[in-house]
């Protein structure tokens, strides 16, 4: 059903003023996205073409629409637009019931049924929630509908019985014409939600609905509206009528979390979505970008919490680009701060449990709030993949293993992540396992420097000098400031250019004079060349700095070589590690 003729000729000036020509103008008029508005056509919008035209362009009548949406709509959507109150003479007499039973009959296998009764629903176990398309089309607004996007996700990770696939795989489809099918696939899940959002006048609209990927049934559809200060409490609707519809396990614990927000001020939100539109670059300057806005909604709700456990982790974020020193106390106080205030608060434990590992040293301290993070929220993706890096490196390479597989559950294409099982596979010495899953990283995004970097190790470590020279410099083409040049002069090193690789640690030494790189950086490199004195004192230095790099040094190709030495034993218990 959708297709027809046109009942009257086109071209009557009455006609022309109460058609619409495009997908655009159909919807603009229903307050709808276009993706949305194609598949109501699958679901009896009266779409016309003109079929004498190479190539099909559509039409539709306000009339039709409005008749359409009068009979039918109530069936999908709760909320009716305001331009369709008003009742005309129904589409279904003008184009004769017996055409309606015939079309029916012909597309009956196209049609998505908008309300399966629960016997004839599969369980849904997991869920994706597609980036949000910003009506407004302005790239100014763009962090506006990613920061609803991540709320919707935030909301429905706290249920501990559904599998939410976290933000970072979702990004990867915003505008993508994939079909939902597709998506699905890609992504792991049951159903897939999509909606949009439009804000305006410091008001916002969110529409969303909910599509079965395996039936490609719509399981739910609806539209809230209301003040830019009350849009997480709209979220909070969203999250809990979508749980109720899919009928998922929702603890009392849990059911507490999805509707705790509260009103807060526009510009302490504005301020907010804005950091973590920033945060997600994952760049220093997105970073620093981060940690001012963040700063911003705090100064606007200063009993915010999930304001300062997102400040928490983009401080910890800039001790790679910063002396630890300088910004690890700021993320512990945030982190902290966020506990004072929600101590359910997922992320702020995460946040405290890696300045506690990577700062404090704290190993035993450090785990506790991991496995507190994950315990208060099972789906939060980012606290999986950061404890699986801790196990890794207190030596518990199957937990390590077991962690990042749960990580990538939530977060198949998450690039980080795939990254960290190579690393974590090829610390386990299951390099050529290693090798393929950088590959495959790498695959996903040539550009990825961490990849490149993981996987040129892993060939030095099996003697591909030559392959692992490469890769090395193509991470360093991605990422010239980088830090791995003394991964580069190790390489060089254990490959017998010895020459090559002091020249590459001069480079790293002037880079040094201008932004901060860690001490330990170079101490593989100097301990193949035979520097073994000057490599333990760049450690001594480390420990001094409490530089982040040493709550890795297990992964240190040359950790072995040195365990023996006294001075490295001394820098083993000063970072107490396991």
């Amino acid at each position: 059903m959708g297709v027809t003729k046109a009942p009257t000729p086109a071209s009557s000036p009455e006609l022309s003023s109460n058609r619409l020509d495009s997908w655009k103008e159909i919807a603009a008029y229903l307050k709808r996205d276009e993706r949305t508005v194609r598949r109501w056509e699958n679901e009896g919008l009266p779409i016309h073409r003109h079929v004498h035209k190479k190539k099909a362009s559509i039409y539709a009548y306000r009339t039709e629409i409005d008749s359409w949406w009068s009979e039918g709509r109530p069936r999908l959507e709760q909320n009716v637009p305001p331009n369709t109150y008003r009742r005309l003479l129904p589409w279904l007499i003008t184009v004769g019931l017996a055409a309606l039973v015939v079309i029916l009959a012909l597309t009956s296998g196209r049609l998505r049924n908008p309300q399966p009764t629960a016997a004839k629903l599969s369980r849904i176990e997991s869920l994706a929630v597609l980036p949000f398309e910003d009506l407004s089309h302005d790239p100014g607004q763009e962090y506006f509908a990613d920061g609803m996007t991540d709320e919707l996700i935030n909301r429905l990770a706290q249920v501990s019985a559904l599998r939410v696939v976290s933000r970072t795989s979702v990004m990867q489809f915003r505008g993508s014409s994939k079909p939902l099918s597709t998506v699905a696939k890609a992504l792991n899940v049951d159903a897939v939600l999509e909606g949009a959002v439009l804000r305006s006048a410091g008001r916002a609209r969110i529409t969303a609905e909910l599509i079965d990927a395996r039936s490609d049934k719509q399981l739910w559809a609806h539209s809230y509206e209301g003040d830019i200060g009350d849009v997480l409490k709209l979220q909070s609707n969203m999250a809990e009528a979508i749980t109720r519809e899919i009928q998922v396990a929702v603890t009392a614990q849990e059911q507490q979390r999805i509707t705790s927000a509260r009103r807060v001020d526009p510009d302490a939100l504005d301020a907010y979505l804005h950091g973590d539109f920033y945060w997600n670059r994952f760049s220093e300057e997105g970073m620093h970008k981060a940690v001012e806005y963040f700063q911003k909604a705090i100064d606007k709700e200063p009993e915010w919490a999930a304001a300062y456990a997102a400040q928490a982790h983009a401080y910890h974020e800039l001790s790679w680009y910063q002396p630890p020193e300088q910004v690890m106390p700021k993320a512990r106080w945030a982190a902290e701060k966020a506990i004072q205030i929600d101590p359910n608060d997922s992320d702020a434990y995460a946040a405290l449990a890696w300045v506690k590992w990577v700062y404090d040293w704290d190993w035993q301290a450090a785990e506790t709030d991991f496995k507190h993070a994950i315990d208060l929220q099972p789906n939060n993706a980012l606290a999986h993949a950061q404890y699986a890096r801790f196990l890794a490196c207190a030596g518990r390479g199957q937990e390590a293993l077991d962690e990042e597989h749960i990580a990538l559950g939530l977060d198949p294409l998450s690039l980080i992540s795939n990254s960290n099982l190579g690393d974590i596979l090829a610390d386990n010495h299951q390099r050529d396992q290693a090798i393929q899953q950088y590959l495959k990283t790498i695959r996903m995004d040539p550009q990825f420097a961490a990849g490149h970097a993981g996987l040129a190790i892993a060939y030095a470590s099996q003697q591909r000098f030559q392959d692992a020279i490469r890769e090395m410099q193509t991470e360093l083409e991605y990422d010239s400031n980088s830090e791995d040049r003394g991964w580069l002069a190790w390489i060089f090193a254990v490959s017998g250019q010895k020459e090559r690789a002091r020249e590459t640690l001069r480079e790293l030494d002037k880079l040094s004079n201008h932004q901060y790189i860690p001490a330990s950086s170079s101490v593989s490199a100097l301990v193949a060349l035979g520097e073994r004195e000057k490599a333990l004192a760049v450690l001594e230095k480390a420990v001094q700095q409490r530089e982040s790099n040493l709550a890795f040094i297990r992964e240190e190709p040359t950790f072995s070589s040195l365990s023996s030495d006294p001075r490295f034993e001394r820098v083993l218990r000063a970072i107490r590690l396991p």
